[in-house]
């Protein structure tokens, strides 16, 4: 795989489908990282209200109320761990997009240097065309107007 030099680092290109699906998969993951924070909220109340209720109860209800306030601990443990993880994620994938639009614009600048140098070449190619065979393109006194025969040939 050809790879383009960018700003001093070595990028891989990325194909448009590539592109399509990063961003899709990127928005999916926000669609979902919504709806987990929606659910690890709601519940964590709800626990903390069975937690409360069972811990108001006579003390048969006791040993279940500890194990739901040890559980509702290690729920708090997985939502925090779940929430780290999300804001990596977040962070690559935001490094992701950059890459993504960094790339885009490499892309779009390579594309409009080829269209200047595909149209450069066209205007050479009829200058050439129009030029009679034999005819001197250049004066020969525009070839080195301030050179002296007899003196050092320019660099």
């Amino acid at each position: 795989m050809e790879e383009t030099t960018c700003t001093n680092k070595l990028v891989e290109p990325l194909s448009a489908e590539e592109v399509i699906s990063l961003r899709a998969v990127f928005a999916e993951f926000q669609g979902i990282q919504a709806q987990f924070q929606k659910v690890s909220g709601d519940q964590v109340g709800i626990t903390k209200g069975m937690a409360d209720y069972a811990l108001k109860s006579d003390e048969k209800h006791l040993a279940s109320a500890q194990i739901l306030k040890e559980k509702q601990i290690l729920l708090q443990r997985l939502i925090t761990q779940s929430q780290q993880a999300s804001q990596q994620v977040n962070t690559r994938m935001s490094a992701l997009e950059t890459r993504i639009s960094m790339i885009t614009t490499h892309a779009t600048e390579m594309r409009n240097e080829l269209s200047l140098a595909v149209e450069n070449i066209n205007t050479l190619k009829d200058t050439v065309n129009k030029i009679e065979p034999g005819s001197l393109v250049f004066a020969a006194d525009d070839l080195y107007p301030e050179w002296d025969v007899t003196g050092p040939v320019p660099d």
